[in-house]
Order: structure tokens, then sequence, then C-alpha cells
């Protein structure tokens, strides 16, 4: 007979998870023999977190004093509670599937009001000294049909379907490290985060602390993950109001001031004045801001079509006029001396 024992029932009621949870979940107890080998046994000091598969146990998980963690050889990887995966109210959103790095935690939401809570089957990976969790590369990427995420690829048409995850791992260094690497698989657009209360470290810690409620609110709380170039207004931070310039007429100003960076087109109805109208804005832009233009004109000839208007916008001397052209604009153009005969393809 597979059954929970007291040293088992103690060891969940004093992490405030009821042995009619437990038990509800096929977890028992067993003693470990000799040859290593493990018998239900309801006196035995281990206990046995089971995991199943469309109601079929697919492997189990051994946790012994002092927590000594083993799996059964050759089990499948996967959830645990994977069932929870194919529940209807998570494939239309209603509700988010809760993913923790522990059985316990699991457990912890579950007790809370959180039945669609699964764990990941063998915790959190290291994270090597002065290294920041965020910045590892992922784990397994090339291997993830039989890596530490295998468990992943198993259930990955399973996951597909679902809309939401709430990821509730530890908030140490490997916690935020396996917490990474699911938003990573799962895409931050699906992800949500949970601020843990102060000084809880993982969500059955803030049972024994506060209570279920806690953990209720805690996952009820949570937040969306950031998405890279998705911003709200208050993300920004104030900036100096962008510098612009007139355009030397004042019934335009109204309309239109000009930026530096700024990429303008002038378009309209031939022969309306779209060349003359910038070749006189440009003039103004000049003799107002000092500013200096490039003018490529491939229908235009420069000479004398361009310099001409120049001429007549500039006013004054003929002289004048040219020195003011020389000063402010430049042309691209063919060699206007014609000792390159090579023209514009």
């Amino acid at each position: 007979m597979k059954t929970l024992g007291p040293i088992g029932i103690e060891a969940f009621e004093r992490r405030n998870i009821s042995a009619e949870t437990a038990v509800r979940y096929g977890i028992y107890t067993v003693s470990r023999q000799a040859d290593g080998s493990v018998i239900p046994n309801s006196d035995g000091n281990i206990v046995v977190f089971p995991f199943l598969e469309g109601g079929v146990v697919v492997n189990e998980k051994y946790r012994g004093p002092g927590k000594e963690f083993w799996q059964r050889p050759g089990g499948r990887r996967t959830f645990w509670n994977a069932d929870a995966l194919d529940d209807p109210a998570l494939e239309a959103g209603h509700q988010a599937l809760v993913i923790t790095e522990g059985e316990i935690d699991a457990l912890t939401a579950i007790e809370a009001g959180f039945p669609l809570s699964v764990s990941v089957p063998d915790g959190a990976p290291p994270v090597p000294e002065g290294e920041k969790p965020d910045d590892l590369a992922p784990i397994d990427a090339d291997n993830e049909h039989a890596g530490k995420f295998e468990f992943l690829w198993n259930n990955r048409d399973r996951l597909k379907r679902i809309k939401r995850f709430i990821i509730a791992t530890d908030r140490d260094r490997p916690g935020q490290r396996l917490e990474a690497e699911l938003v990573r698989r799962l895409s931050a657009s699906r992800c949500q985060f949970v601020e843990f209360p102060g000084g809880c470290k993982d969500l059955n810690d803030i049972a024994m602390r506060h209570g279920n409620d806690a953990v209720a609110a805690a996952l009820n709380g949570a937040k969306p993950y950031p998405v890279r170039g998705l911003y709200r207004l208050s993300d920004y931070p104030d900036r100096e109001a962008l510098p612009t310039f007139g355009t030397g007429w004042w019934t335009v100003d109204s309309h239109l001031r000009l930026f530096v960076g700024e990429f303008m087109i002038v378009t309209g109805i031939p022969g309306h004045g779209k060349s003359t109208w910038v070749l006189n804005l440009l003039s103004n832009l000049a003799a107002l801001h000092d500013w200096r233009t490039a003018v490529f004109s491939p229908e235009m000839p420069t000479v004398p079509h361009l310099r001409d208007k120049l001429r007549r916008i500039r006013g004054g001397s003929t002289l004048e006029a040219d020195r003011f052209i020389d000063e402010y604009f430049r042309f691209i153009d063919t060699d206007p001396t014609g000792r390159e005969d090579v023209d514009f393809d």
C-alpha cells in the first residue's frame, strides 16, 4: 500500500501544506532497503512525488532526510503535475499556468487556490561566481530534446497552446537563472513574474511566514515581463524640448518649423514651383541660421538654371549673390569643367 505516513504528514504540515492535498496528488512515503532500493512504507522517512501524464505514473522523485533528492532511473523528463497542462482554461487564457522550482512550492500554490501549478523536475541550474543570471548564455540551446530542459521539449506541443505563464521560481541566483531560461523558451510576451514579500525566497516561504492568503495575493499580483522594444510613456526619461528653426516666413512658421535630422519630402504637380520653393527655403536657412546645403539636381543643370534661380532669390548684385551661393551651397554633379567624361549612371 502506498500511503503517506506520519513522518511525511508532519513534514508537509510543518510547511503549511495539508496532508489531504499531498495525498490527493499521490504523494506517499517509502523506506530504503540495504541494496538501495525503496519500498512503500507508512513509517518510512522518504517522501515520493509521483510524476503523472494522462493519469499514468511516468517518473518518481524521492526526497530523503537532509534534502537528498534522486529520481527513478529511466523516468520520463516532465513537469510534476504535468496533467494540469491540458486544462482548457489555459488554452482559453482564462487562467495562467504557475511554474515553480520545486514540488513543495507547486503544492503551496495549489493549497492557495491555484490548482494549475507545476514544478520543473530537478530544480534550478547553478550560477558561476561573479556572473549575472540574466547575462548567461542559454543552457543546452543546441540540445533541447535531451538536455537540462528536456521536460520543456517533451511538453512543447502542450505548452504552445497555453496563453499565459506565471514564473514563480526562487529568488536566489539559481532561481533567477531558471526564470531567465524559462522566459527565453516560453517568450516574455506570455510570461508574468511574481514579486515576493520582503525576505521571502520562495512561495512556501511566503506561506510559512504570512499564510496562504499572502501566496494567493502574490500570484494574483503577477506582472508582465517588460518586452524589449515595447515601452510605456512613464519609461522615458524627461528631455529638453527639441530645438526648431524658422523658415524665414512667419506665415509658414505657424505650420512648419525645421529641426536637425529631419527628413522632408516636398511633392506635388509638375511645374507648380516645388524646386523654387525649396531653393527659397534653403536660402532663408543659410541667411537666418548659417546652414549649408548640398544640392543634387539630376533634372535641372546647375548652370545656368539653378544658379540663375538662386541669384534671383538672393537679390542684390550678381557678385554678392554668387559669393553667397559659393559660401552656402555645394552641388553634387558631374565634373563641370568637362575634364572627366564619366556621367552618372
